[in-house]
């Protein structure tokens, strides 16, 4: 068992939660976290992160297009809103890896929620450790 990589896919799925409760004014902190969290990732994990880190995102259509760029480099994507609704994506990271999805009021919240789920899939259901704390908690 790998402590670092269970703290770091824990982390992961407290994201998650937080995208599925988020309003779309908390988009930007979302995506914020997404790209501390895979610059954190243990070489475990089995990806690379961004080459470069993505300078604080404000808030906005800036949040939907950073959760564009993290989004490119992992994997395949789907995401879909219309007029008026929520936003949905879908998220492939690998040939043989499960679909993910994500929803929420914006297509940020909805693009880092599937790619959180993605990534926190192997996370054990019961987290002894890590269990509440902010997804920033695994990052040191």
């Amino acid at each position: 068992m790998d402590a670092k990589l269970d703290r770091w896919r824990a982390a992961m799925a407290d994201l998650m939660l937080a995208c599925a409760a988020a309003d779309a004014d908390q988009a930007a902190e979302l995506v914020n976290t997404l790209d501390r969290l895979l610059r954190a990732a243990p070489p475990a994990a089995g990806i690379s992160a961004p080459a470069t880190a993505l300078p604080p995102i404000a808030a906005g259509r800036d949040a939907d297009a950073a959760a564009l760029v993290l989004a490119a480099g992992l994997g395949g994507y789907l995401l879909s809103q219309g007029r008026g609704g929520p936003a949905m994506a879908t998220v492939v990271l690998g040939a043989d890896a499960a679909e993910s999805h994500g929803e929420g009021p914006c297509p940020a919240i909805a693009l880092v929620g599937a790619l959180a789920a993605a990534f926190a899939a192997e996370a054990s259901t019961v987290r002894a450790a890590g269990l509440g704390q902010s997804p920033s908690a695994a990052i040191n």
